[in-house]
């Protein structure tokens, strides 16, 4: 089964690519009647495909980069909101408590915001996983500190390197939601043992 499934896939992109490229030449004829092949400008079949090799993925139009991006921050909005509720509920100081409060309205408005952008675009976002097991607030702030500072050089990247300006919008306002964060976190972190 996996061999004839194999030479069928092999098989389906050999006639496409022939396909592609007989598409890609028109017939045409010189002057004294001698048939010709020529290359048009840009055809159809032509500007897809060189389309798909710039990067741009089919998936709701959004390249990979965006794709992923998109993902990963919907995956980790949704681990901040739920690691929040538990600090909320089992830290001991109460600048953990305010710093968990923090993160589930400001990762809660993302991750709504990121929602619409992509649902806009057709697209489903994944569900998330909730949140670690609580083993104490510096455990807490340490793993605050190291997923903010992830964030945000995937933010930051987004901002600069992707291809949907809505996405680029959303990560370069997150982008400066996740520096507070990290700064905040890091200011709290730093003064628990």
């Amino acid at each position: 089964m996996k061999n004839k499934t194999s030479i069928l896939i092999r098989g389906t992109i050999g006639a496409v690519a022939v396909a592609l490229v007989s598409g890609a030449y028109a017939q045409q004829t010189d002057s004294e009647g001698t048939r010709i092949m020529k290359r048009p400008s840009a055809t159809p079949a032509a500007s897809a495909a060189a389309a798909n090799t710039k990067g741009a993925a089919p998936k709701g139009g959004l390249s990979a980069q965006d794709n992923q991006f998109a993902s990963a921050a919907a995956k980790g909005g949704m681990m901040e909101v739920a690691g929040g509720k538990n600090a909320e509920k089992h830290a001991q100081n109460a600048d953990v408590k305010q710093f968990g409060n923090r993160m589930v309205t400001d990762h809660s408005k993302a991750n709504n915001e990121l929602k619409a952008i992509v649902t806009k675009k057709g697209l489903k976002l994944p569900g998330g996983s909730g949140a670690p097991k609580w083993s104490g607030d510096k455990a807490y702030m340490d793993m605050m500190v190291q997923d903010h500072t992830n964030d945000l050089a995937e933010f930051k990247t987004e901002a600069s390197k992707g291809s949907d300006p809505d996405l680029k919008a959303f990560a370069s306002r997150g982008e400066k939601m996740v520096a507070e964060h990290l700064k905040l976190a890091k200011q709290i972190d730093g003064k628990l043992k």
